[in-house]
């Protein structure tokens, strides 16, 4: 046993690969949310059962965690003992999952072990297959409306096909007994009506789909697009969540689904509609397998399209951001702006990150003293590109490495458009950023 106190810091420290035994067995649970699928986050480890601190607890852990207990994708992440606190050891915390692993042992982490500590900072999670009743108002636990929450959300349920099985499972969840009487009466209550409208069969089976993120900066992002029926279409943002985003991710061959967008947030679209009120449980294949509005090409100028951040999306940008082609190297990780440890940042990637930026190829790649206000990337993903990608999510990556970069060595780039040839084919040009970064030397030949 340690002890975990207000020095914390102590265990979180240094991140492995391989913080947990490797002949131990491990076992997961979601303990206190109403259901398999969601609640305070449990590991038994050594022969405890155990909690996991939240330091860094974000939608990527929870994410594996979902997948491990075969409950679909991750919808909420909850810190602070959300579900209460636990008891016996902390097993770990500051966990750094991609979001693509299978378990949550191969996560980046500190070293798993048996810490005592108050819980008072426990990770929780809700995850889309958790399915927990409810009776409305609320006077009586065991008599009311129905209301279900699927993932994170609330919902009464459409009582055309309710009968006493579906009542009596209800009812022992809820710990009431049995079912007496079921009864389907006009809708009085504020939560969001489960419509019956929706089909499993939307897609004529005779038709090729095609999906595609536009807007974004990468293919990874961006408002969601359908080919259908010879025209490409937008997907309406009525019901539009986190489940439905993870499958288009998947679907795409980009990781999960970090973020879930509306309103528009991608720009608008122009074609039609092609459908709305996706209701996916977030482990389908493929979108078109999703519960659905008819897929069609409709029209509504009002309509609002949805959009999806995944986790393979890699965008970067130069700070502070002077110059598009000039700066400090910032890489956009799924939702979140990273800067990059340069211990292996070489010409090769920073010629993808150029081309990416629409600004030619690498001049010079230097590390540098952190100066920016973003988190720095701790070394759980190499880059290793061959040059030749036009993305960096297409580049391969190495998880076997590990970077250590306490050093803050962030990355500046110089790509070819900052420059502009004439007569000349090759000088000498000197820049100083003026904001800690040290001047640049360098020499530039037949660069357009």
């Amino acid at each position: 046993m340690f002890l975990l106190s207000t020095g914390i810091i102590m265990i979180l420290s240094s991140l492995v690969n391989t913080q947990a035994e490797s002949t131990e067995t491990v076992r997961l649970r979601l303990e206190n949310g109403g259901s398999p699928c969601a609640g305070r986050a449990e590991i038994h480890y050594k022969g405890l059962w155990g909690t996991v601190y939240d330091y860094k607890w974000d939608l990527m852990d929870a994410t594996v965690l979902c997948r491990e207990l075969e409950c679909g994708t991750a919808v909420s992440v909850l810190v602070g003992s959300h579900f209460g606190p636990g008891s016996g050891p902390v097993v770990t915390g500051g966990i750094l999952c991609s979001g693509t692993e299978r378990a949550l042992r191969d996560c980046l982490s500190a070293k798993w072990d048996h810490y005592v500590s108050a819980h008072a900072n426990d990770a929780g999670v809700i995850c889309s297959e958790h399915r927990a009743p409810r009776l409305a108002p609320g006077n009586n636990q065991c008599s009311g409306r129905l209301e279900v929450q699927f993932g994170d959300t609330w919902k009464t349920v459409c009582g055309l096909d309710w009968d006493l099985k579906n009542a009596n499972v209800v009812c022992a969840q809820l710990q009431c007994g049995v079912a007496v009487t079921v009864s389907s009466p006009a809708h009085s209550g504020s939560s969001t009506v489960l419509m019956g409208t929706l089909v499993n069969t939307q897609v004529e089976r005779t038709e090729t789909v095609s999906l595609k993120l536009e807007n974004g900066g990468s293919p990874c992002a961006g408002r969601v697009e359908i080919h259908y029926k010879g025209l490409w279409g937008t997907v309406d943002d009525i019901y539009w969540n986190l489940p439905d985003a993870d499958v288009v991710c998947r679907e795409l061959d980009c990781g999960t689904a970090v973020s879930a967008l509306v309103g528009s947030h991608f720009g608008p679209g122009s074609g039609p509609i092609v459908t709305g009120k996706v209701w996916c449980s977030g482990t389908e294949r493929a979108l078109r397998d999703c519960p659905s509005a008819e897929w069609g090409h409709h029209t509504n100028p009002y309509a609002n399209h949805s959009g999806v951040i995944c986790s393979e999306h890699r965008a970067p940008r130069l700070e502070p951001g002077n110059s598009q082609c000039f700066g400090r190297l910032e890489v956009q990780f799924g939702d979140t702006w990273k800067t990059v440890c340069g211990l292996d940042w070489d010409l090769k990637n920073a010629n993808v990150a150029c081309a990416q930026l629409y600004c030619g190829v690498a001049v010079s790649v230097s590390s540098s003293a952190h100066s920016g206000g973003t988190t720095v990337l701790m070394g759980n993903e190499v880059l290793e590109c061959t040059g030749n990608e036009t993305q960096l999510q297409k580049c391969p990556r190495s998880s076997s490495k590990y970077q250590d970069c306490s050093g803050h060595n962030n990355v500046t780039l110089i790509c070819s458009r900052e420059y502009k040839l004439h007569e000349k084919k090759s000088f000498n040009i000197c820049i100083r950023d003026g904001a800690g970064i040290p001047d640049v030397a360098l020499t530039v030949s037949n660069l357009i």
